[in-house]
C-alpha cells in the first residue's frame, strides 16, 4: 500500500517484478488504484490480473491501447472496485465500481468475487443484496468486459462468514464458517452437524464447490431478459431478495414477513405477521452481528425496542 489523503489513508498497489536477476528482483511496472484501503484480492489468469478491494474516492487507471479512459474510471460511490489489468504492463482493460470484496478468482471466461458482510452490498447501482445477518456474498462477471451476471447471498439465520476462495477446473471453491443450522446453495442443503439446539449453534466450517455453468433459481421458469422484471415465477412461489420462497414461507432475513404469491411475488408484504411475532424497528442502527427486527412471541425484546 501507499499513503494518500495526506497520509491518512492507503491505496491498493499492484506491481510486477522480474525475478530472473540473481541479486534482487527488479520492478517492471506499478499500478496504484485509488484511495480507500489496502485490503482486497488479486488473481492471475492468462495474460491478465484481476484485482478487488475497497475504494472511497475517484480513481482513473491508464487504459490499454484501444480502451477509453471512461472504461477505466471509477468514483468509489459503492465502496469498492473490481478491475482487470494487463499482466504485461499493468494497464487497465476495464474497471467497475461495486461493493468491497476481499477475494477474486477467474478463468478465461468469467470472474467470481466473494466477501462477507452484514450490511447491504451493491454489485452496481441497481443490484443490491441485503444479508439476513452476516452472510457470504458471491458475484459472477464476464471476464471480457466486467458485465455482471449474478450476485447472491449464502447464509441463513446465523453468522455465515466467508474466509477464502480458490479456482479449480470445475469452478470456484469457497471456504468459510457458519453458525446456522443449515445453509442452502442452489439445490444443495448443508446441515450444520455442530448445531446443539434450535437457538444456539456452534460454528462449523463449510466448503462449497460452485459450478462454472449457471441455472435459473428453482422458482423461476423463464427469464428471457435477464432481469427480474421480465421473469416468469412459479405461481405458488416468490422470488425475494435473491431467494425462492413458497407461498406463506417466511423471509430468511425478516421471518415475520412471509411470501404472499397471490399479491406480490417479488417483494415482502407491507405488514408483518403479528400473530406469532413482534416487530421492532431498529432505531439504534445496525449492530455488527446484524440486529434482528422480528422476534418470536416470548423472546426477550432488544435493547432498542420501545416495548
Amino acid at each position: 500500500a501507499t499513503s494518500c489523503e495526506n497520509g491518512t489513508d492507503a491505496s491498493m498497489v499492484v506491481a510486477a517484478f522480474d525475478v530472473s536477476p540473481s541479486d534482487k528482483p527488479i520492478a517492471s511496472w506499478v499500478t496504484v488504484i485509488g484511495c480507500g484501503d489496502r485490503e482486497g484480492g488479486t488473481f492471475v489468469e492468462g495474460d491478465y490480473i484481476y484485482v478487488s478491494g475497497r475504494l472511497e474516492g475517484n480513481s482513473t487507471l491508464t487504459p490499454v491501447a484501444g480502451v477509453t479512459e471512461a472504461t477505466c474510471t471509477m468514483n468509489g460511490a459503492l465502496g469498492g472496485f473490481l478491475v482487470k489489468l494487463s499482466k504485461a504492463d499493468g494497464k487497465c482493460v476495464w474497471a467497475k465500481d461495486m461493493g468491497r470484496t476481499t477475494r477474486v478468482v477467474a478463468n478465461a471466461d468469467f470472474v467470481w468475487t466473494a466477501t462477507s458482510d452484514d450490511d447491504p452490498f451493491s454489485f452496481d447501482a441497481e443490484h443490491v443484496v441485503i444479508p439476513a445477518g452476516t452472510d457470504t456474498i458471491v458475484g459472477k462477471f464476464q471476464a471480457s468486459d466486467g458485465v455482471g451476471l449474478w450476485g447472491d447471498l449464502i447464509g441463513a439465520d446465523g453468522r455465515d462468514s466467508f474466509y477464502d476462495m480458490a479456482m479449480t477446473p470445475q469452478g470456484p471453491i469457497a471456504v468459510g464458517y457458519s453458525s446456522s443450522d443449515a445453509i442452502v446453495v442452489g439445490a444443495v442443503t448443508a446441515n450444520n452437524l455442530q448445531q446443539e439446539d434450535e437457538e444456539n449453534g456452534q460454528r462449523a466450517m463449510f466448503v462449497i464447490q460452485m459450478s462454472k455453468t449457471d441455472t435459473l433459481p428453482s422458482c423461476i421458469t423463464a427469464c428471457p431478459t435477464d432481469e427480474l422484471s421480465g421473469a416468469t415465477i412459479d405461481p405458488n412461489s416468490c422470488y425475494i431478495e435473491g431467494k425462492c420462497l413458497a407461498h406463506d414461507a417466511p423471509s430468511p432475513r425478516l421471518p415475520c414477513f412471509m411470501c404472499d404469491a397471490k399479491t406480490n411475488q417479488t417483494a415482502l408484504p407491507a405488514l408483518p405477521d403479528l400473530t406469532n411475532h413482534c416487530y421492532f424497528a431498529n432505531e439504534g442502527g445496525r449492530r455488527s452481528d446484524g440486529s434482528k427486527t422480528c422476534y418470536k412471541r416470548g423472546e426477550g425484546a432488544p435493547a432498542y425496542a420501545r416495548y
